[in-house]
């Protein structure tokens, strides 16, 4: 199978995601903050989801937040928030993340912390088998020069692909007895196995409505991770050095305080690798780790044109049918989703990651992986019904 480099990975990260302050200012010039232009023009972001006027924006207000936690998850009430990036903080998309209200309106489930390899080996899953070459080795099986892998049980898994985060929320749905979310079709392999599938689809009418654990959706990923702020870290703003932002040289002290990046981790170890769970402060809610450590697949799909507009209720981004997740043949710049086998190669991840830059662990961070879950994790949701 046809390999994308890391380099080349996130170069093109970079090259649909990232965007100077030039370039915000130039988009910021033709679209008010709180509304989004399409990719390339007039094209709206694929999303579904009910849209209401800017007039009712006033009504959409934050919850109080406070901690309510119990057997590893973290209970979120539902309420409205201000998704995306403020144009003024340090690289912020061009379209990919401009601000726009969202309106969740159920209550749900979040983990306090993202998967451990104790919560993937309980249900009876073998480890996951690394690809090491994805992060420059020649070995599949090991590590290249700075690097090592976590094997603490309350380390976070990773080495997932999208479908294996999906396998393991339908293995723990059966385990407690609930329906599982997920129907996975032409598969191969097994989870933790290069489990592949092409067809991915909910078990209800949307991932909002499934009884049993999923993945969270973006919008449900971001207003858990801010608990009600709106700088770039839930401890507080960003390093206003740029530059600093896509290096790992200076410490960001608002970032040290919440997440493992590659700047901290280098600093307590010789090698980078995850970190156990719950190492450092968590939000107001009682997460721990959205910032750093392993990056989180989401259930969306990856699409760059943005959000949309208007106060969006319970949206699903980058698909226009709410219980498919199998993405489109192509994607909007006309690239193909697939690789060369026929299962779908890239998927929406959130939260940054421990080897990489402190831009990348913002909330409003819109990430992608690509198959091989290169130190991708999960973290499980369950709709309160």
């Amino acid at each position: 199978m046809r390999r994308r480099s890391p380099i080349l990975t996130l170069l093109c990260l970079c090259i649909v995601a990232c965007s100077t302050k030039d370039q915000a200012a130039r988009i910021d010039a033709a679209a008010p903050t709180g509304s989004s232009t399409g990719g390339g023009g007039a094209d709206a972001a694929a999303s579904t989801g009910s849209s209401s006027g800017a007039a009712d924006a006033g009504s959409c207000q934050h919850p109080q937040v406070s901690e309510e936690c119990e057997k590893g998850m973290c209970r979120i009430p539902p309420g409205c928030f201000t998704m995306g990036a403020p144009r003024d903080e340090v690289f912020v998309g061009a379209v990919a993340d401009v601000q726009v209200r969202v309106r969740l309106t159920r209550s749900f489930w979040i983990g306090q912390t993202e998967l451990s390899l104790a919560d993937w080996r309980r249900v009876g899953f073998q480890d996951p088998i690394p690809d090491w070459t994805r992060t420059g080795s020649k070995d599949p099986a090991t590590p290249p020069a700075g690097y090592s892998s976590c094997s603490d049980p309350d380390c976070p898994v990773v080495w997932l692909n999208y479908e294996d985060a999906m396998a393991y929320a339908n293995a723990r749905s059966e385990a407690e007895g609930l329906k599982p979310c997920y129907e996975l079709t032409d598969c191969v392999g097994a989870p933790g196995r290069f489990l592949r599938c092409k067809h991915v689809n909910t078990t209800a009418s949307d991932p909002y409505s499934c009884e049993g654990y999923r993945l969270p959706t973006e919008a449900e990923w971001e207003y858990a991770a801010r608990a009600g702020t709106k700088t770039a870290f839930y401890s507080g703003d960003i390093a206003p050095d740029a530059e600093a932002a896509q290096k790992c040289e200076r410490l960001d002290p608002n970032l040290d305080r919440i997440g493992w990046y590659c700047v901290n981790v280098s600093a307590e170890q010789p090698s980078l690798s995850a970190q156990p769970v719950k190492g450092k402060e968590p939000n107001k809610w009682g997460l721990h780790d959205t910032a750093g450590n392993a990056r989180e697949w989401v259930n969306d799909l990856y699409d760059p044109r943005g959000y949309g507009k208007g106060v969006l209720e319970d949206p699903l981004f980058g698909t226009s049918d709410r219980a498919d997740l199998t993405p489109p043949l192509h994607s909007h710049y006309g690239d193909t989703y697939f690789d060369p086998d026929g299962y779908p190669a890239f998927r929406s991840t959130r939260g940054g990651v421990f080897d990489l830059w402190s831009y990348m662990a913002k909330a409003s961070w819109r990430g992608y992986a690509s198959v091989g879950g290169q130190h991708s994790g999960v973290r499980l949701v369950r709709s309160d019904l």
